[in-house]
């Protein structure tokens, strides 16, 4: 909720704690009676990237108790909107391409994010463990054993923009 309000008679716009300040808010007082009325802000879905939101005029409410502040949102110039969404689309490209999945050993494996983290923390405790062996289930809800040699065998095949990181689509395992 806004505690922002509109003083008709010199178009100041006050704070509720500078109302509180006046005396204005405890006092009884009916804040209409002066002229000053609490603002409701009408803000329209905007893409602050690609848009910017202009404060509008303040206008009347039927209530009599506020007023209404309409914002309109206007686009920004068309080289920063294409520039914004060719990295949008980008970005939609690279999140597609680590989340579809990989195989490991002639069984797919599921790359979305919380199948990465989870291989993440199963590299690690190989990695630290390398004698260990883990169940690690499979999309078609089967399991496969995994030890550090397959654990380490995506990083030789696959792109990775973060070495030292396991991607998605499988990474370059060897630690910086």
């Amino acid at each position: 909720m806004n505690n922002e309000y509109y003083n008709t008679n010199n178009a100041q716009i006050y704070t509720q704690s500078q109302l509180d300040r006046r005396g204005l808010l405890h006092g009884g007082v009916r804040l209409s009676n002066l002229g000053i009325y609490r603002i409701v802000d009408e803000v329209p879905e905007y893409d602050p990237d690609l848009q910017t939101l202009d404060a509008g005029s303040v206008q009347a409410s039927e209530d009599g108790e506020t007023v209404r502040r309409v914002f309109t949102a206007t686009y920004r110039e068309f080289e920063t909107v294409k520039s914004v969404l060719r990295q949008r689309v980008k970005a939609r490209r690279r999140r597609v391409e680590e989340e579809s999945g990989t195989t490991l050993n002639g069984m797919a494996v599921e790359t979305d994010r919380q199948s990465q983290s989870m291989l993440n923390g199963a590299v690690e405790y190989l990695r630290r463990n390398p004698d260990a062996t883990i169940q690690w289930q499979l999309p078609d809800l089967t399991f496969m054993t995994l030890d550090a040699a397959k654990v380490n065998a995506p990083g030789r095949r696959c792109r990775c923009p973060r070495p030292g990181l396991l991607c998605p689509a499988g990474s370059n395992l060897r630690r910086p």
